[in-house]
């Protein structure tokens, strides 16, 4: 079976302490009305300050597939 693949970059700026905005959550499940499966997340880091700051996660990259048609 082939596989279509995307990849989305998510900026968590806007993100709040209960999670990621209503519009992310209604976006990925328009995705999946159209075949698309989240397959993996990662987390891209912001380096902290100079030690005194830790990293933090500055945008999170998801990884979709679906069968090609």
């Amino acid at each position: 079976m082939a596989w279509e693949y995307k990849i989305v970059n998510i900026d968590t700026d806007r993100w709040t302490k209960t999670g990621m905005p209503t519009e992310t959550g209604e976006m990925f499940d328009e995705w999946g009305l159209e075949g698309w499966e989240l397959i993996k997340v990662e987390s891209i880091f912001r380096a902290g300050l100079l030690g005194i700051l830790p990293p933090s996660t500055c945008a999170l990259v998801a990884f979709f597939k679906r069968p090609k048609a």
